[in-house]
């Protein structure tokens, strides 16, 4: 008599994505792992990566950032009154609250990660086999990350995390590259409510250090929240910004002083960014054609040409070369073009925070 010989079962495919390959034999902290069903990745980077899910108890679709607690710099962390020492970027998002930021939601632990629980915004904007054929709306030279610390004043590129890589994104810049360019009343809206946040955030002395199309989730009726607060930096808002030798954020993005090695003030160097970001949002294209116009404050002659004398002035102000001239997040805040979104949208700008 013959033996049935049963077909071998298939074996499961191997993860493909960083959360999969670090979760699929992970243990998650008891209380998520209750509280919250993990769904797809979102994106991964050199600090971690970001995944998808839904919180059990209601449905609400979240979005979590698992930290790798050893890639965290020295400078990263800060001391809650509560939940003791944390991440920066937690506790940033843990004491902010904007309507144009990302909101906190809820932070646990383990002897590895930091998983931050933070709301799901944003329209997603490209499906995951639509990556492989998107191109950056940005020529960047000089797309390297580098770290800030008051250290020496380098721009050598020191060794650190790769910069997040997201799949099926919900951010500005797949926004921008789905419709190339907006018009002035929607790119007016778009920067008054990235500009609404950072000038909340400055009231706080909280700068961002690295605002930049990728870090702003965006919806189909143009709402913006700024996300991923790993760069921040805390200062006494009552006292004068202090200046860094270093810079941590986008090159494409980086100031004339930065670019020159020279020290920064933070809130004058996130004005020079909001230029660099209004200038994408209209032309879809950097002001400048190379780092050395940069350097100089030469705007191209596209962007001159084909913008508002209004819209074109606000540039300026933002990438004047001297940061002491340069228009200050008050001003970008108060001009015109940026006060007629608010005006067009018959909406009153958020009050700002209680200094603490």
């Amino acid at each position: 008599m013959e033996k049935s010989i049963s077909a071998p079962q298939p074996s499961a495919p191997e993860p493909k994505t960083v959360s999969g390959k670090t979760l699929s034999t992970r243990t998650l902290h008891p209380v998520f792992a209750a509280s919250y069903t993990l769904g797809d990745e979102l994106g991964s980077g050199g600090f971690g990566f970001v995944v998808g899910a839904h919180r059990n108890f209601d449905g609400r679709p979240v979005a979590v950032k698992f930290i790798w607690k050893n890639k965290v710099p020295s400078h990263g962390w800060v001391r809650d009154p509560t939940m003791g020492v944390i991440p920066l970027e937690a506790f940033v998002l843990r004491v902010v609250d904007h309507p144009c930021v990302v909101k906190f939601i809820d932070l646990f632990d383990d002897d590895e990660f930091f998983y931050l629980v933070m709301e799901m915004h944003g329209t997603p904007w490209k499906t995951p086999e639509a990556e492989e054929e998107s191109k950056p709306v940005v020529p960047e030279p000089q797309q390297q990350l580098i770290e800030a610390a008051p250290q020496k004043a380098s721009l050598a590129p020191p060794q650190r995390p790769a910069p997040m890589e997201r799949r099926t994104s919900r951010d500005l810049f797949e926004c921008i590259e789905q419709h190339t360019r907006f018009s002035e009343d929607v790119a007016s809206w778009i920067f008054a409510q990235i500009v609404e946040a950072v000038y909340y955030l400055g009231q706080l002395g909280i700068c961002h250090r690295d605002i930049k199309d990728e870090n702003c989730v965006i919806d189909s009726d143009w709402n913006v929240k700024i996300i991923d607060f790993g760069s921040a930096v805390i200062s006494d808002p009552r006292k004068p910004a202090p200046y860094f030798d270093r810079f941590f954020g986008t090159m494409t993005f980086a100031s004339s002083e930065i670019l020159q090695g020279r020290q920064y003030r933070a809130p004058h160097a996130e004005v020079w960014s909001l230029g660099v970001l209004l200038s994408i949002l209209l032309s879809g294209e950097c002001p400048f054609s190379e780092p050395a116009a940069a350097v100089k404050g030469r705007i191209s002659s596209r962007v001159k040409n084909s913008w508002s004398s209004e819209a074109y002035n606000l540039l300026c102000g933002c990438v004047q070369v001297d940061p002491e001239r340069r228009a200050t997040i008050a001003q970008v805040r108060d001009h015109p073009w940026v006060r007629r979104a608010w005006e067009r949208k018959g909406l009153r700008r958020p009050s700002a925070p209680q200094i603490f």
